[in-house]
């Protein structure tokens, strides 16, 4: 068994691996595009999941709720239950500190909180993007996909980082 922060470094790892080489296979394979989503999302609610439990802030009960965090599929709910305990707009923060790269901070917000990513979370959260059933203007993607995967990636290596700032 994995722990969420293996699970999160797994689905961005494999994300990584559509885009070799240089995006080929997923410019080939259009079908793949919805997937390749699907994992950065998923790496970013493991993260989320895996920060709020290692620095106290919820129990995998609650990361898992079906009211505050829709099963545990809804990336800005769990990033809004972090946010009540570490205060507004931390987690990403916490989680990307701005050394240099700070322009994953901004893919990250986007993703977890942005309007424009809004219906993209929406089929994430209903798992309509796993099935590639969504409707137009229901997938946003980034121009640049490999700054998209270092900003996940980033995250979710820097969990138990982010955990010891916060509890230390």
């Amino acid at each position: 068994m994995f722990t969420f922060k293996e699970a999160a470094l797994a689905h961005v790892k494999a994300a990584e691996k559509l885009l070799e080489p240089e995006a080929g296979f997923l410019n080939e394979n259009e079908e793949v595009i919805p997937i390749f989503v699907n994992l950065l999302f998923q790496s970013v609610e493991l993260t989320l999941k895996s920060f709020a439990i290692e620095a106290g802030l919820a129990t995998e009960q609650e990361v898992r709720d079906k009211r505050k965090t829709r099963n545990g599929h809804g990336i800005e709910e769990l990033a809004i239950l972090i946010n009540t305990k570490v205060g507004q707009n931390k987690v990403i923060d916490l989680l990307l500190p701005k050394r240099g790269f700070a322009i994953s901070n901004s893919i990250l917000n986007a993703m977890v909180f942005g309007m424009e990513f809004k219906p993209s979370r929406e089929s994430y959260a209903t798992r309509k993007i796993t099935y590639g059933q969504f409707g137009a203007g229901q997938l946003q993607i980034f121009g640049g996909a490999k700054e998209w995967i270092e900003a996940v990636r980033c995250a979710a290596e820097n969990i138990h980082s982010a955990a010891g700032t916060l509890n230390g």
